[in-house]
């Protein structure tokens, strides 16, 4: 014991002579330090308090097929998905967006091929991506399951928001979608929160005849949504064409286009939400 004290104090002793030594490198090493960490708690809290950057696409409808017809006139190009998936996740990349929704129909027929592929460009891009249920990722293929979702409403907070992805994908006779009561339960709950709220959903609440007229099976939907007080945002694809922001009861409805609804480039959006 008495060695080792005394060993102990001639490592001391050598310590404090090499400080005494090198002081203004000790100096300037302890200086770096407190700045180095110092621009590290800036960084966070720059981080922390930027601004909610968030990238939208829908209808993906990713598939072999050169042209998508409805209504008797091309409604996509559904072969381009791998160029435009690609292409919007670099420019939501580039733009420092905190999260991708994707807003349902990301396959064409449900082939878990395609969901394959677009999670190895999602994986390739180092994305986030949330994933909404559509009517074509069919239950039937279990094709969510391929996108890492095995329960298809879900939500994620990130920064000082919640956002939730809905599963509106049953789509009755008048292909409307639809909000079942045991999901609207667990909406109800995931809305007690402090955060502000943007909901992602593939049905529009809109009758697509007259889009001033919401369809009745929505009815307890938009009151809950408005009587929230905390839902900023909601988002809906499966239109293809339309691209519309509609305001009810201080809540934006927003209406986004097919991203491979045109023939010549994606089409998709990058919003930036203020706390």
């Amino acid at each position: 014991m008495h060695k080792l004290q005394k060993n102990l104090g001639e490592y001391w002793n050598k310590f404090k002579s090499l400080i005494a030594k090198n002081k203004k490198v000790v100096v300037i090493g302890v200086a770096l330090a407190v700045l180095l960490l110092s621009g590290f708690w800036v960084w966070r809290e720059c981080e922390v308090n930027r601004p909610l950057k968030i990238g939208i696409m829908s209808d993906i409808h990713a598939a072999n097929d050169k042209v998508r017809m409805a209504d008797n006139e091309p409604a996509g190009y559904p072969r381009k998905y791998k160029e435009y998936f690609a292409s919007a996740l670099d420019k939501m990349k580039e733009e420092k967006v905190d999260v991708v929704l994707a807003l349902g129909d990301n396959t064409n027929v449900g082939n878990p091929k395609y969901a394959k592929s677009l999670m190895e460009i999602m994986a390739e891009k180092k994305a986030s991506v949330m994933w909404v249920k559509g009517n074509h990722d069919r239950t039937k293929t279990k094709v969510m399951t391929y996108f890492g979702i095995d329960k298809t409403y879900y939500f994620q907070d990130v920064k000082n928001w919640r956002i939730i992805v809905l599963d509106s994908s049953f789509t009755g006779k008048d292909y409307t979608g639809e909000i079942d009561a045991e999901q609207m339960k667990w909406l109800k709950e995931a809305l007690k929160t402090d955060r502000r709220v943007i909901i992602a959903m593939h049905h529009p609440i809109f009758n697509k005849e007259n889009l001033e007229n919401i369809y009745p099976i929505y009815k307890d939907f938009v009151e809950t949504i408005s009587n929230s007080h905390n839902v900023k945002d909601v988002f809906f694809g499966h239109f293809h064409k339309y691209d519309m922001v509609k305001e009810i009861n201080g809540v934006k409805y927003h209406l986004v286009p097919s991203l491979t609804g045109n023939e010549n480039e994606p089409i998709f959006k990058i919003i930036e939400f203020e706390e």
